[in-house]
């Protein structure tokens, strides 16, 4: 895709826009986010002429590194689970890389970007007393959900999701992000609240089993 000449027949436009990087930063999410969700494609993003981004057919984590950059390499926690429900991949930062204001938070559902603060709130509720109260920690998630259990019809943007079964996803979410985390020495491994106990069969998960009862 190019854009060239954009506003060429709204001049008014054209000069507002020139004195400011709204516009530029609005396109370099987007391509940020189309790019972090195709890793399989090489991508290459020019502002007049300058290059910005010039990534390479590469792997999920690859391309998570490419993006954002090398300083979160060594600061990826691999999650990957799968219920009947839902399947969730990705990665997730460590507690000691959380900072207060963190950019490098994304969650995708069946190869879009979408935008949700109630499972924004059940991450952070993830990395609970594993984070100072103000940081926030960096996280990649990618949800496979069956098409009809989801609506995305939400928004003029598109990047609202609702999800049918919104409570028990953001239970597997938790149960999630936390195995890493556990693994990872940072928290010890914790079983589901029995107030909010959920019954989902489980069918495997590279992280260790995820039981819901």
């Amino acid at each position: 895709f190019f854009v060239r000449n954009l506003f060429y027949n709204v001049p008014a436009r054209r000069r507002f826009m020139e004195k400011s990087t709204t516009l530029a930063r609005q396109i370099r999410d987007e391509f940020e986010r189309v790019a972090l969700c195709n890793p399989q494609i090489a991508f290459k993003l020019y502002n007049n002429q300058a290059p910005i981004y010039d990534l390479d057919c590469s792997n999920l984590r690859g391309r998570i590194v490419d993006v954002v950059g090398k300083n979160i390499k060594n600061n990826l926690l691999e999650v990957s689970a799968e219920t009947s429900l839902v399947k969730i991949e990705g990665f997730v930062g460590r507690p000691a890389a959380a900072k207060k204001r963190n950019n490098e938070q994304f969650l995708f559902v069946n190869g879009r970007y979408f935008h949700s603060t109630q499972m924004q709130r059940t991450i952070m509720r993830a990395y609970e007393k594993l984070i100072p109260e103000k940081d926030a920690p960096s996280y990649f998630l990618y949800l496979t959900i069956d098409p009809e259990r989801i609506d995305v019809n939400v928004s003029p943007h598109k990047t609202e999701v609702h999800f049918a079964d919104a409570e028990e996803v953001n239970q597997i979410i938790t149960a999630a992000v936390r195995s890493p985390l556990a693994k990872s020495g940072s928290v010890a491994m914790m079983d589901f609240d029995n107030s909010v106990a959920i019954n989902i069969p489980v069918l495997g998960s590279s992280q260790g089993a995820i039981y819901a009862e």
